[in-house]
């Protein structure tokens, strides 16, 4: 079902880590104050890695690429969570999915090359997010139902759709954004 599955785990680290060709890369339920580090989660069946309900956790150095969903799927009261340096690259759907979520510090991430979104915010609050790259996707980032969040040095080119999306959104605020040949 995945590599590694955690559930009501706290204080753990996980590092150098190959989880691929699985269900999940990497599935965290109900976790909290874990170190996810140096992870390749590549080519598994749904998602390289699935985090729900799980806080205060950093997730750095991560590389999710041709999983045949979603890069990380990050939902349900996830909150609290530093995510830095992350790869979300040629994934059948997205590269970053996140839903119902807040609080969390997303940065360094690159999100290029995914059939459908590079990074989704639905229904999400208070998260800072800074230096996305978001490249080649139907949408580069797609934001819906969202509220003050921070967005900063953005960059969405080349993207089908839009590079930037926002929809029933309020109190966001963006800043240094480029986003070309939408």
């Amino acid at each position: 079902e995945a590599g590694i599955y955690f559930t009501n785990v706290g204080n753990s680290t996980i590092r150098d880590v190959n989880a691929s060709i699985d269900y999940y890369g990497i599935y965290l339920s109900s976790s909290s104050q874990n170190n996810i580090s140096a992870i390749t989660a590549n080519s598994n069946t749904l998602r390289g890695l699935h985090i729900t309900g799980s806080s205060s956790s950093t997730l750095s150095q991560i590389n999710t690429r041709s999983n045949s969903d979603t890069g990380i799927y990050l939902i349900s009261s996830s909150n609290s969570n530093t995510i830095t340096n992350i790869t979300a690259n040629s994934n059948s759907a997205h590269g970053i999915y996140i839903d119902t979520v807040s609080s969390n510090n997303l940065s360094f991430i690159t999100a290029n090359s995914n059939n459908n979104y590079g990074l989704y915010l639905l229904t999400s609050s208070s998260n800072n997010l800074s230096f996305i790259t978001a490249n080649s996707n139907d949408y580069g980032l797609f934001i819906i139902s969202s509220s003050s969040n921070t967005l900063t040095n953005i960059t969405a080119n080349s993207n089908s759709l839009s590079g930037l999306y926002l929809q029933s959104s309020s109190s966001n605020n963006i800043s240094q954004v480029t986003a070309n040949s939408n």
